[in-house]
């Protein structure tokens, strides 16, 4: 029977425990939520004897849990309704609450006449992300009246604007009276994660181009078109004008010409093209003190320009002369015949064979010509012939004729094997189903062991140890 009774009796605590703990629940969330405070302010002036507006006060309750709102124009009154002493006058400004009555006072400028003259914004605050809001307590907005006063305002309002990467111009509108009035802020704009290129466009805004001429880069226009992450981890996306884009090698040609534009963001290169038309020249050969000279129909003389006849360019130094020979133009090198004639191939000048790309201008390093390549001294351009050339620590060899040797080749009374690259073989290296090997200066291994291999008079692997 006792242990009857204390079962009863410890279910009984139990349940008044859990109905306590309920009680105490239910009356934490029934505590009344209670007004604590309200701040107000008046946004411009009012002339004498004129009925207030609530929609020109902003008026801001505080609450007991911590949150706070912006009061409806219907949710407070104000007293006086209106002011007639000219000069800032004091209101009373109420807000009732769950029974309660809070107050405040804020001030109303009074003016013999309101007529808006100007407003001017300023901007307090730092760089915003890109496609972000700008915060209105950021700016600080002044209103100028006829009188000579002016006034802080608050109800004034962001024309429409997308806040970009780099600095943002923004527009604010304010309204007062029937007067309205705008000004500018600008805000910098802030990506918030890098930025990655998309691509980029290109418009050229110039007039033709003299056939060879250059293209001015004032009349190119060039927009970069990136992506990021926002700061709500959105992809957004930005453009802005760039200027350390660079032209693909051109040649202002006659008609239209396709000029290649590039531009790179960190280790991406992207393209786009322009379209300039080249123009020609029209006038008429002329000597002039035994020099050759193209003379315009508007009588001047071409001066260090180019000039396309024919499909034939020729050139003209800084005295109007056509040139003749090897000229050095904007850092390249040229070949001119007796005649003038620009050279686009090879030319044998003083027993010294050159090469000339289809652009005139002279070929350094490496030269394909068919099937067959050449090397280029890269300072002079001349062709080696008959020597061994370095290039990218390997070897190769041109011949009396200047091709590039490919295959046995027998220099001084030592072999060498050159692959089809025209590289040197060094080490082990296989030649149709036998083994050779090449010692480091490439000279062919005879009649020797290499290790554990055996070479014989003709170089081949023949046995092994």
């Amino acid at each position: 029977m006792k242990k009857i009774i204390s079962r009863l009796q410890m279910l009984l605590i139990v349940m008044m425990v859990l109905i306590m703990g309920s009680a105490v629940t239910v009356m934490a969330e029934e505590e009344p939520k209670m007004a604590t405070n309200i701040t107000a302010r008046f946004s411009g002036s009012v002339k004498p004897n004129t009925e207030l507006d609530n929609e020109r006060f902003t008026v801001i309750a505080y609450y007991s849990d911590g949150t706070n709102r912006e009061l409806d124009e219907t949710e407070f009154t104000v007293s006086p309704a209106k002011l007639e002493d000219i000069g800032n006058n004091m209101v009373t400004v109420s807000y009732k609450y769950e029974g309660l009555i809070l107050t405040t006072e804020c001030t109303v400028p009074v003016r013999t006449t309101c007529n808006l003259s100007k407003i001017v914004a300023e901007y307090k605050g730092g760089a915003v992300f890109v496609g972000d809001a700008i915060e209105r307590g950021d700016v600080k907005v002044m209103a100028y009246y006829g009188d000579g006063t002016s006034a802080e305002v608050y109800n004034w309002y962001f024309a429409n604007y997308v806040i970009a990467n780099g600095n943002n111009v923004v527009y604010l509108v304010y309204e007062e009276d029937g007067f309205i009035r705008n000004c500018s802020i600008r805000v910098p704009g802030q990506i918030t994660s890098d930025k990655e290129l998309i691509k980029i466009t290109a418009s050229y805004i110039g007039d033709g181009v003299n056939i060879s001429g250059t293209i001015k880069r004032s009349d190119v226009q060039v927009s970069a078109y990136f992506k990021y992450m926002t700061s709500t981890n959105d992809v957004g996306t930005s453009m802005e004008g760039v200027t350390d884009w660079w032209f693909e090698n051109y040649y202002i040609s006659r008609g239209t010409n396709e000029i290649i534009v590039y531009y790179k963001y960190g280790d991406i290169v992207v393209s786009d093209k322009i379209k300039v038309e080249g123009l020609e020249y029209e006038g008429n050969w002329v000597v002039v003190n035994g020099s050759n000279k193209f003379q315009t129909n508007d009588g001047n003389y071409l001066v260090d320009e180019w000039y396309e006849e024919n499909g034939i360019f020729y050139h003209f130094d800084d005295g109007g002369n056509l040139d003749i020979g090897l000229e050095e133009i904007d850092g390249y090198t040229y070949y001119f015949d007796e005649w003038g004639r620009m050279a686009t191939d090879w030319v044998s000048i003083r027993n010294t064979w050159y090469h000339f790309g289809s652009n005139g201008r002279m070929s350094k390093g490496w030269v394909k010509d068919g099937l067959y390549w050449y090397y280029m001294n890269t300072s002079t351009g001349e062709m080696l012939e008959s020597e061994w050339v370095q290039y990218r620590g390997r070897w190769y060899y041109l011949s009396m004729t200047g091709i590039m040797a490919t295959g046995w080749f027998m220099d001084e009374g030592i072999w060498y094997y050159l692959t089809p690259s025209g590289a040197m073989a060094t080490d082990w290296y296989k030649v149709g189903d036998k083994w050779y090997y090449g010692y480091k200066n490439g000279a062919l291994a005879t009649n020797t062991w290499i290790d554990n291999y055996y070479v014989d008079a003709n170089g081949v692997w023949t046995q092994t140890r």
